[in-house]
């Protein structure tokens, strides 16, 4: 990814609590070598999803994952110093999912194939990691104050460098002069809305959740209204 025109400069001084938890999130993801350690801590980490998805954050207790990822509570915390370490990694671990798919394009990229790779992966984070989801609106609804550093720290610059993009395809032409802050946003709600509001939208389809087929049909429409709203056919 060729950020070069489009990061802000990092900021000089000392690594913050923040980014120290948002590395070890990424050393954690699911697409990293599996270690003894790393089975574990993802075991852990996608029971305290289900956990706190249920039962909120104060809801769920350290022995309320154990069960959950059925290991001993001290195995736990072993591997996590405290319950908020955990929440805090499950949340880190789902936007980083997020961001994945939109940094991996540029301002070389076509916008056509990237928009495409990004809410169609969008999409299917929604439906792969709901739980994620709705632990990380949860968290936002009550304040957001465990991921006020993170809003601050980083995800305004990475809004920001993804926004510069999408400004440098206005301007060549490449498509339609849209807000690029409220085209994310707004895909953001979209995709989210899968994941957030998946028992809702499990009663409308007839209490039944969408085969394979129908969320296929659901993406491309989502992904093809979004397309010709920036004059891409």
């Amino acid at each position: 990814m060729d950020v070069s025109s489009d990061m802000p400069a990092d900021a000089p001084g000392k690594t913050s609590q923040f980014e120290e938890w948002f590395a070890r999130a990424a050393e954690i993801g699911p697409n990293k070598k599996q270690s003894i350690r790393r089975r574990n801590e993802q075991k852990i980490l996608s029971a305290a999803e289900v956990q706190f998805a249920k039962e909120g954050f104060r809801g769920t207790t350290i022995g309320d994952i154990a069960k959950c990822a059925d290991l001993p509570r001290a195995n736990i915390m072993y591997y996590f110093e405290s319950k908020e370490d955990i929440y805090r990694t499950v949340l880190y671990r789902m936007c980083l999912a997020w961001e994945g798919p939109a940094n991996e394009f540029s301002i070389y990229s076509n916008p056509k194939e990237a928009m495409t790779t990004y809410i169609r992966a969008k999409m299917q984070l929604a439906r792969e990691q709901p739980n994620g989801s709705k632990v990380w609106v949860s968290e936002v609804l009550r304040g957001a104050e465990i991921v006020d550093d993170y809003l601050r720290e980083h995800l305004r610059g990475w809004l920001e460098s993804r926004s510069n993009v999408v400004r440098h395809w206005i301007k060549l032409g490449l498509i339609e002069p849209v807000d690029p802050r409220t085209l994310f946003f707004s895909i953001w709600a979209t995709t989210q809305h899968y994941a957030d509001f998946s028992d809702q939208l499990c009663i409308l389809n007839n209490d039944e959740p969408f085969s394979d087929d129908q969320f296929e049909i659901i993406t491309t429409n989502i992904t093809q209204l979004y397309l010709r709203g920036m004059g891409i056919s």
